[in-house]
């Protein structure tokens, strides 16, 4: 299992990025952030982006997060019940926001 860092982010920042999977819709995919205790941070909003097997995966509120290394990975349920979970592993810095 591979883990790749994103950019680190401050508090109160609205998190985002992009991932593809092929032949998938976004109502068939989960994720979740969560810190290294394995406590949940939040859900992940997932959206089709237009382009195909690109997704977009979004936090808008983040004021309430702890500091430092946060996990992601994304779940894919198909159709028939078989559950995949992703190769990698994103790793979310998270930062003390200095401006409130």
């Amino acid at each position: 299992m591979a883990k790749v860092y994103l950019d680190p982010i401050k508090r109160g920042d609205t998190v985002y990025y992009t991932a593809t999977w092929e032949g998938v819709a976004a109502s068939e995919l989960r994720s979740q952030i969560r810190d290294s205790s394995g406590r949940l941070i939040a859900d992940v909003v997932i959206e089709e982006t237009g382009e195909p097997g690109t997704f977009r995966f979004s936090v808008d509120d983040t004021t309430a997060w702890p500091t430092g290394t946060l996990e992601t990975d994304i779940k894919y349920t198909s159709p028939d019940g078989t559950i995949k979970t992703s190769d990698t592993t994103m790793c979310i810095p998270a930062i003390r926001g200095i401006t409130i």
